[in-house]
């Protein structure tokens, strides 16, 4: 009853058009309409997803351009500290995963983790906006979320206008494994996760580390990939 009230008086607006949401649309954030013309992943994308990540297998469900209606997305959860949104979001790609890797000759999935934020840029943002996006695919698939896997060791500079050589260089031992998982992550297999992957540097660094500790099959996985 309190939330009828609250969408008369305030009622909720798509954030890509800024029109009305009516009482039948899907979500209460962008009008279906408006949702249905976003950019999903193609053949080709997936293809030059494949060719950046060195994982085992890799999954994206949206691809998107700088400033196109994908990115205004991203920002609003980034910057306008929309979680909901989020996990909305996770729910969606969870939904997409499980069917697209159903009756595939993949092993069982033992964790989903996200790429870790720095503790500095955490205290600033106040969350990590991976970590709220694999909270949606856990609550659709399943697996369970560990958080804390992997640790931001290196506080790294921003990626967005950095070269492929210098983004690699910039995200060079940026993880460590959390010590805590040293012992149950042999041969497991692990899903970690990115909002955006746009080289592969940072999930590649993240899939090295985990390769390293011992870890199974590796799925890199991506609410998005950011077309070159």
């Amino acid at each position: 009853m309190m939330k009828s009230i609250a969408d008369f008086i305030y009622p909720q607006t798509c954030l890509l058009t800024e029109e009305y949401l009516d009482e039948f649309n899907s979500n209460g954030f962008i009008k279906d309409e408006n949702f249905s013309k976003l950019y999903r992943i193609s053949d080709q994308d997936f293809n030059d997803l494949a060719d950046k990540v060195i994982s085992d297998y890799c999954f994206s469900l949206f691809a998107f351009c700088r400033e196109d209606d994908f990115s205004k997305i991203i920002h609003n959860i980034k910057y306008r500290g929309m979680r909901k949104l989020a996990v909305y979001m996770g729910e969606l790609l969870g939904l997409e995963f499980k069917e697209n890797f159903r009756g595939l000759k993949i092993p069982d999935i033992d964790l989903i983790a996200p790429v870790p934020l720095h503790r500095a840029r955490l205290r600033e943002r106040g969350f990590n906006q991976s970590e709220l996006i694999c909270r949606g695919v856990s609550k659709i698939t399943g697996i369970k979320t560990a958080a804390d896997l992997l640790i931001r060791v290196k506080n790294t500079s921003s990626q967005t206008k950095l070269s492929r050589n210098e983004r690699n260089k910039n995200i060079e031992s940026a993880f460590i494994l959390n010590k805590k998982y040293q012992s149950e992550i042999n041969l497991k297999n692990i899903v970690i996760l990115d909002d955006v992957i746009t080289t592969g540097s940072t999930i590649n660094e993240a899939v090295r580390i985990l390769k390293e500790s011992g870890a199974g099959q590796i799925i890199s996985c991506s609410l998005a990939m950011a077309r070159d």
